[in-house]
């Protein structure tokens, strides 16, 4: 889910949710007070449909075709929210200053859990709403770095050459 506030309105972006997880999920969404946009993939889909699963039942909800990486971050630069189960786009979240919800029991990010950036809810998915009202931390730290690490690789290369 990306939850974005542009033209002062909630909306969020959904991917990656593990289709197990669709039939508990959506029945969340309805309580969600927030438009939801949901790149879903055509398996996904089909995989609703066969959960008996009617796509117009969700009103909140805005299903799109899949989406691309830079348009994905574009989605993630105005959402206040996404929730997902993919590794990168917790690490995305982070990096965004954006608020995570992830739908697994564990991540590789384990750094983005501190002050509430990523909250991991597989075993309790139906607390989705109760972990959107939780804010963040007001302190973000940059934990990967500033993006110039070559750049230092080079100078300190270069001073061993030197002397």
């Amino acid at each position: 889910f990306f939850s974005s506030r542009r033209r002062h309105t909630r909306c969020a972006l959904v991917t990656g949710v593990q289709t197990c997880a669709l039939p508990i999920c959506f029945p969340v969404t309805i309580r969600l007070d927030l438009k939801i946009v949901f790149a879903i993939h055509p398996r996904t889909k089909h995989k609703l449909i066969g959960y008996g699963i009617s796509l117009n039942d969700y009103s909140n909800i805005i299903f799109i075709d899949p989406v691309g990486y830079i348009e994905s971050l574009s989605y993630q630069m105005f959402a206040s929210t996404i929730i997902t189960d993919s590794g990168g786009m917790q690490k995305e979240a982070y990096m965004l200053k954006k608020k995570c919800i992830t739908i697994r029991s564990e991540t590789e990010w384990v750094e983005t859990l501190e002050g509430g950036w990523n909250t991991l809810v597989f075993d309790a998915i139906e607390t989705i709403p109760e972990e959107l009202k939780k804010p963040t931390s007001s302190k973000w730290k940059n934990l990967y770095g500033d993006g110039r690490a070559a750049e230092e690789i080079v100078n300190i290369i270069e001073k061993k050459l030197v002397s």
